[in-house]
């Protein structure tokens, strides 16, 4: 799961003209579960557009195997 900070004004224009929101994690839940999270700054806005960050991503998930 990503937690990077998006600026306000990207979300605004994913909520208005793509009329999509933001996921936000429930920490909660996942305590009650039996879920592990991989948490980090996963987002980037090349180009006005918020995209997975694909090369730190799948350095979290090799990690994570690793383990």
């Amino acid at each position: 799961m990503s937690n990077t900070k998006l600026p306000k004004k990207i979300l605004e224009k994913y909520s208005t003209q793509e009329q999509k929101d933001l996921v936000k994690i429930d920490y909660e839940k996942i305590k009650e579960g039996k879920y592990e999270l991989l948490e980090d700054d996963l987002l980037t806005t090349e180009d006005g557009k918020i995209k997975h960050d694909s090369l730190k991503l799948s350095s979290i998930i090799f990690s994570y195997l690793m383990r």
